[in-house]
């Protein structure tokens, strides 16, 4: 009996330490120890591991990276100090860009400043009257052009553009569009006659048929007639043949209206032309007249009569031609403000011919 209690209480000894190891109180906080310890070696390693992934994956895939960390990547989107003009997107680098693109055709397009008057002429019969500068009825032909006439009378040019006089004498060209409305035109001619003065007038083929009392009276008061096409197409984006069709077309019609021609001078509508387009011109003995200040009449929408007044005279130099509308109702409300601002500055408005001679 002592023998089989002595073995039962050495088995319930180790049993009651068995116990104790692992589930009483010391044995719990020592596992608790342990675990503490195994996780914060597992999180230390892992915290090291995840930032070697991180970099390694932010090396070879750095737009996904960011993208993932919801930022955007250098390399995608440069930082705004960093930024090219091509990228800017203020409104400053916007207009820089419509400009640019405005302008890019001109860098394939010849051009002179300023062209002699008449050479010399073999006779007397053949001289330039003496009213061709004031009415406008005999624009000189320009130096360096082919001046043997072809079958059909006309003296080809060479495909050369203008975009304003050499500024020798202080003169300006005031010169107008017309292929829109026709109301503002009657004020913009009394002006015009109020102060004496004449001026350049392209015309459109259409609005000359849709409003033959306005062209007559244009030509009728002695302003210069140019050719603007028939219906403000952009001849870069017409065929040789139709560019000749567009100008003989408008030219004819302006014969039958007003009794005049429309060479030597064309303005190409919405200032589109290549030197393709001016090869063409040439031939059938037309120079393409660009501008040196635009009034922004047709472009800025709502512009008024003060602005293109202020806009005219605070860039206006000897020798520059204006771009003006007859159908801006602003401009002809800013035209005689503008006369008696050119005035004061000793500058005289005169015909695209008058400007051309040296």
């Amino acid at each position: 009996m002592a023998t089989k209690r002595g073995s039962g209480a050495k088995t319930g000894a180790k049993k009651t330490s068995s116990r104790g190891a692992s589930g009483g109180p010391a044995g719990n906080a020592g596992g608790m120890i342990k675990n503490l310890i195994v996780y914060a070696l597992a999180g230390v390693g892992g915290v090291y591991l995840g930032t070697q992934a991180y970099s390694a994956a932010s090396q070879h895939f750095p737009g996904l990276v960011a993208r993932a960390a919801g930022k955007k990547s250098p390399s995608l989107t440069p930082a705004r100090s960093e930024r090219s003009p091509e990228t800017a997107t203020s409104s400053s680098g916007r207009r820089e860009r419509r400009e640019r693109t405005r302008r890019a055709v001109e860098e394939e397009t010849p051009k002179v400043e300023v062209r002699s008057k008449t050479p010399e002429l073999p006779d007397e019969s053949s001289q330039v009257p003496e009213n061709a500068e004031s009415t406008g009825l005999a624009p000189p032909p320009v130096a360096g052009a082919d001046e043997t006439a072809g079958e059909d009378g006309v003296i080809p040019m060479p495909p050369l553009e203008i975009e304003r006089g050499s500024g020798k004498r202080k003169e300006v060209a005031l010169t107008f569009d017309a292929g829109s409305d026709w109301k503002p035109v009657r004020k913009i001619l009394d002006t015009l006659a109020s102060h004496d003065v004449r001026s350049t007038f392209f015309l459109t083929g259409e609005w000359t048929q849709e409003n033959p009392k306005s062209s007559r009276r244009i030509a009728e008061l002695g302003h210069e007639l140019g050719n603007h096409s028939w219906d403000h197409s952009q001849f870069t984006g017409l065929t040789d043949d139709q560019i000749r069709e567009q100008i003989r077309r408008t030219d004819a019609q302006v014969r039958e209206v007003t009794g005049r021609g429309t060479r030597p001078y064309f303005r190409p509508p919405h200032g589109a032309r290549n030197r393709r387009v001016l090869e063409v011109l040439g031939k059938e003995g037309y120079l393409s007249i660009y501008w040196s200040l635009d009034s922004w009449d047709s472009v800025k929408k709502g512009i008024t009569a003060e602005q293109i007044r202020d806009r005219v005279l605070s860039k206006i130099e000897p020798g520059g031609i204006v771009l003006l509308h007859c159908g801006s109702q602003a401009t002809a409300d800013a035209l005689p403000e503008i006369l008696e601002g050119l005035k004061t500055r000793s500058l005289t408005p005169v015909t695209v011919s008058r400007l051309l001679e040296e």
